[in-house]
């Protein structure tokens, strides 16, 4: 299992040092990766979208997503402060979704190390491997993961007898396995409310899970803003 290479065609350029794009910083993947550099990876997959029921399109968000972004303007323009970007291009789509979850939260972790990471695209389902390899990154640390999505996504994996991974389950899945994870579900609407119910059932033990309903404009509490600060402080 591994990544592909990124398409460098998508790293836009103007080819004009007085106007820089986010483009002119990304570099295909490469070992050594400098220290306090991005990494970009790229999740083409919708099979937890599927296994879900949902509307199918998030295996093509990444590189939508690549051609968008790198042709913003960054506002870091002093040599000083200039980041490194790596693409490190997006996974290919083989063995079983619990694989690739696996094999995504190794490759997370291992990045974790010197860098930043951000991933594209893919249903919610990825949230499991990234926030794995976060979480077990910074286990000792009382780290903060922060869902902004307009569902929880804490179905149980039980499907009748069968077990079935989709993009309902990712933060049941951390729950379940990890006892140090501070959740933070944001923008969540009223009518999910009986989700909420049924993960305490499953997992009242091990957190104490804080759902903040917002509807039209976000506002941190002091407390969020604090928290979100000492996690920041760490990447």
């Amino acid at each position: 299992m591994a990544f592909t290479n990124a398409n460098k065609d998508l790293f836009f350029t103007k080819n004009d040092p007085r106007d820089l794009r986010l483009g002119d910083f990304a570099k295909s993947f490469e070992v050594p990766i400098k220290e306090d550099s991005f990494v970009v990876l790229g999740y083409p997959d919708d099979e937890g979208i599927k296994n879900n029921s949902g509307r199918i399109g998030a295996s093509q968000a990444p590189d939508v997503i690549r051609k968008y972004l790198y042709k913003m303007t960054p506002h870091f323009l002093k040599e000083d402060v200039q980041p490194v970007i790596y693409d490190h291009g997006n996974l290919k789509i083989e063995g079983s979704l619990f694989e690739r979850h696996e094999f995504a939260a190794t490759t997370v972790e291992n990045l974790l190390e010197k860098s930043k990471v951000i991933s594209f695209g893919g249903g919610h389902d990825y949230g499991y491997p990234d926030g794995k390899a976060f979480l077990h990154k910074y286990r000792e640390h009382n780290p903060l993961v922060i869902n902004f999505d307009a569902h929880l996504d804490v179905r149980p994996l039980a499907v009748g007898s069968t077990a079935k991974i989709s993009s309902g389950t990712p933060f049941f899945r951390l729950l379940s396995e990890f006892s140090n994870i501070d959740l933070s579900i944001m923008a969540a609407l009223p009518w999910v409310v009986p989700s909420l119910l049924l993960l305490f059932d499953y997992v009242h033990e091990i957190i104490d899970l804080l759902v903040m309903f917002v509807y039209f404009v976000v506002e941190s509490s002091n407390l969020f803003a604090e928290s979100l600060n000492q996690n920041l402080n760490l990447i």
